[in-house]
């Protein structure tokens, strides 16, 4: 009996060691046919979860080459992709404008990168070039999707989440371009999450000229039942158009909330034929959207040229735009409320910090809002501090600041209320509690000369105050926070732009793409990624200045933040290079 027990445990120790030590395997394509030896699609079939499938450099030895396939290819195995392109030349995966190029399900991990895919199409279904089901993690890193058209949602990629397991659809220094759907929504992406701990991440990417039927031209992120995360940062998003609302944005969720941060971005030049051609989103409970950092300019829609946020359908709904040191200008409707919507039947709330809406603008002035417009039924609140809200229509009867909610007979009045200013800021007209230090109201443009978008430092274009502005050393003298043209110099200016900031954006940017978080927003686990990055020091502070937390431990991955309360914090993280600066909502 005793030598049986041996040879049981002799045989679980074998297994053991074969299982530990077997390692994933990497397979190479070898030629660029539909499905011979040595296929992309063979090596597909070929592989086992966990393995790289690489391609033969010969495959660019004499110039760009195309894989043409003829039928998707579609497998449920946790791969690794690596594609194959240099200075001059490129390996294009294409679907030939006739199928889909990887139909992917029921998948834990999949990695794609450096891959370009082209011309994938589906006149039946989702995911134009790339279709993610039923998916845990998805990350798309240094690729390219183009020319790719979906019938219903994801133009160029469609991601739909496990129920089961907490995920996310990471696109990171991708370029997305030219796609479309045909009859619903997310011409450049469409995300779809049925888990509260999924989130879209963008990073350092541009998505441009997609186009969709339903909504978001370039991004469509969506939840039913479940909370929505997603997160932008260092990305561009321009020339996308929708027919219908958020042309370079649609947010929605159906049944819960959804919570959305954008830092270090830019959005401009977007088109929708119905609301928020730059941003659009509209949840039952909360709709949430955070800018740091960002410029809204140029974006067209027939209600709210810039943002739009939340909706009124549902009693308990609530909406939440924030603005930190970033531009919201020169966007357009040609119906009404040219810059920033903020309505819910709970409560509506908007608060500009070191911002600038500048120059939004409606077709007809009269009694239209060109500036910002909030509808609270129950309850609004408009916040200002060291903030630019300038509109261009007043003496065409246009409005700045439109504030609606109900009296006792729920009949629609203007607000009575007061705005909550924090001093310091500039108005195109006299709003009813603009009255707090360094507050300068009715100020003429000839008074404000800010200056058109240029590159002025920082992460994208900003209009900082010409000479003689009013605004000039006119902020708050005690703020010493970077303006979003970089570092202040003397006393703040008031608005986005600093007048005489110093230029450091490169090595802020260097830095910046080096560190990445998420999800953001987070309720338990904060993941901190870092490209080769040694860190001193994160330290978390809440919007009162207090330090929450401080870990020292430099090889930390992940940050427990479930003690934390809700709400905006500020994650400070210093490595040997710099501190990155980054705000996180904790759920």
């Amino acid at each position: 009996m005793l030598n049986a027990r041996k040879t049981i445990l002799s045989i679980f120790a074998f297994c053991a060691i074969s299982v530990n030590t077997a390692k994933a395997n990497t397979i190479e394509v070898q030629n660029n046919t539909d499905s011979s030896v040595g296929s992309l699609r063979q090596a597909v079939i070929d592989a086992n979860d966990g393995d790289t499938i690489r391609f033969n450099s010969s495959l660019i030895a004499s110039g760009s080459n195309t894989i043409n396939l003829t039928s998707e290819i579609a497998f449920s195995k946790n791969l690794v992709f690596k594609g194959l392109y240099n200075s001059t030349d490129t390996l294009y995966i294409s679907g030939n404008n006739t199928n889909r190029i990887f139909n992917i399900t029921n998948t834990v991990k999949t990695v794609i990168d450096s891959m370009v895919f082209i011309n994938g199409y589906t006149n039946t279904s989702n995911g134009g070039a790339l279709s993610f089901s039923l998916s845990d993690t998805v990350s798309v890193l240094n690729s390219k999707i183009s020319n790719s058209t979906a019938q219903n949602n994801g133009g160029g990629i469609f991601y739909s989440s496990s129920s089961t397991s907490s995920g996310f659809l990471k696109i990171r220094n991708c370029i997305i371009n030219n796609n479309s759907t045909l009859t619903y929504a997310g011409g450049g992406i469409s995300y779809s999450s049925s888990n509260d701990n999924n989130s879209l991440i963008i990073e350092k990417s541009t998505l441009k000229n997609n186009s969709a039927v339903h909504s978001g031209g370039a991004i469509s992120a969506g939840t039913y039942n479940t909370i929505g995360s997603l997160s932008i940062d260092s990305s561009e998003i321009y020339n996308n158009t929708t027919q219908g609302s958020g042309a370079g944005i649609s947010i929605a969720s159906n049944q819960s909330s959804f919570y959305s941060t954008i830092n270090n971005s830019t959005i401009n030049d977007n088109t929708a034929s119905t609301i928020g051609g730059g941003i659009y989103a509209n949840a039952k409970e909360t709709s949430s959207i955070v800018i740091n950092n960002t410029t809204v300019n140029n974006n067209t829609a027939n209600i709210a040229g810039g943002i739009s946020s939340g909706q009124i359908a549902y009693a308990n709904t609530q909406s939440f735009v924030e603005i930190i040191n970033s531009t919201v200008s020169n966007n357009y409707a040609t119906d009404n409320i040219g810059g920033i919507r903020s309505m819910a039947a709970a409560s509506a709330n908007f608060t500009a910090t070191n911002s600038t809406v500048y120059n939004n603008s409606v077709a007809t002035t009269f009694n239209k809002t060109e500036g910002v417009y909030l509808m609270g039924l129950n309850s609004l609140s408009v916040e200002c501090t060291s903030s630019i809200i300038w509109s261009p229509g007043l003496s065409g009867g246009g409005i700045n600041i439109k504030r609606l909610t109900t009296d006792a007979s729920s009949s629609l009045v203007d607000s009575p209320d007061p705005i909550t200013s924090g001093g310091y800021n500039v108005f195109s007209d006299a709003p009813n509690g603009a009255t707090a230090t360094g507050d300068l109201t009715s100020v003429t443009e000839t008074q404000l000369n800010l200056q058109p978008l240029a590159n002025n430092g920082g992460y994208n274009l900003t209009m900082k105050p010409g000479v003689g502005s009013v605004a000039i050393n006119a902020g708050n003298p005690n703020d010493f926070s970077d303006a979003q043209n970089g570092p202040i110099a003397g006393v703040r200016d008031i608005g986005a732009a600093e007048s005489g900031s110093i230029n450091t954006s490169v090595n802020e940017n260097n830095l910046s793409s080096q560190i990445s978080i998420y999800p953001n927003p987070v309720k338990n686990l904060l993941f901190i990624e870092l490209d080769n990055q040694k860190v001193t020091e994160i330290t978390i502070i809440d919007y009162s200045g207090r330090v929450v937390k401080t870990i020292t431990n430099n090889t930390t991955k992940s940050i427990d933040v479930s003690d934390l309360i809700k709400g905006i914090y500020i994650l400070k993280i210093a490595t040997k290079n710099g501190v990155l600066t980054n705000r996180f909502i904790k759920q």
